[in-house]
Formats: structure tokens, C-alpha cells, sequence
């Protein structure tokens, strides 16, 4: 049951690193994913902070060249081949 209600925070972590605005923010959350990553909560984990890394740093390149920091996670990750599993949902 425990790790179960770990896993419910895993997507809500992983966008409030995307609303995040601040790179100490972004890290915030990828410190909280590494936590979870590294007591076997489970291969989405990973995936999860791997995505959230690679478009965080999307946010970051097209905010210095003047753009939005929006980026389309689902596009972004699809196109990586990085499928996210909601749980608790």
C-alpha cells in the first residue's frame, strides 16, 4: 500500500517541474524523482525524470532564444519514445 501511494505523487511532481519557472525549481523536482527513482518505485519513475530532464532543457533553449517556455511533453516524449504511465489517476 505504501509504495502504491508513492506512486501517486510521481505525475504531480513531474508537472510542477514542467510549471516550474526557475531552473532551482526544475532541480527540485528531479531531486524528488532521483528519491523515488532510487527506492524502486518502479521503471515509469525513470522514464518520468528522464522526460521531465529533456523538456525541461527544451524550456530552457527556447526561452534564450526569446520563445515561450512551452513545450509539448506528449509530442516531446512520443517523439522520444518516452511513454509516461499515470498512476493513481
Amino acid at each position: 500500500q505504501q509504495e502504491f501511494n508513492r506512486r501517486d505523487i510521481i505525475f504531480p511532481l513531474f508537472v510542477a517541474g514542467l510549471a516550474a519557472t526557475s531552473a532551482e525549481d526544475h532541480i527540485r523536482a528531479l531531486d524528488f524523482l532521483t528519491h523515488f527513482e532510487r527506492h524502486g518505485i518502479g521503471r515509469n519513475t525513470s522514464v518520468v525524470k528522464q522526460l521531465l530532464s529533456e523538456v525541461c532543457e527544451e524550456q530552457r533553449r527556447a526561452v534564450a532564444r526569446g520563445e515561450s517556455g512551452w513545450v509539448d511533453w506528449i509530442a516531446f516524449g512520443r517523439a522520444r519514445g518516452l511513454a509516461v504511465v499515470v498512476c493513481g489517476l
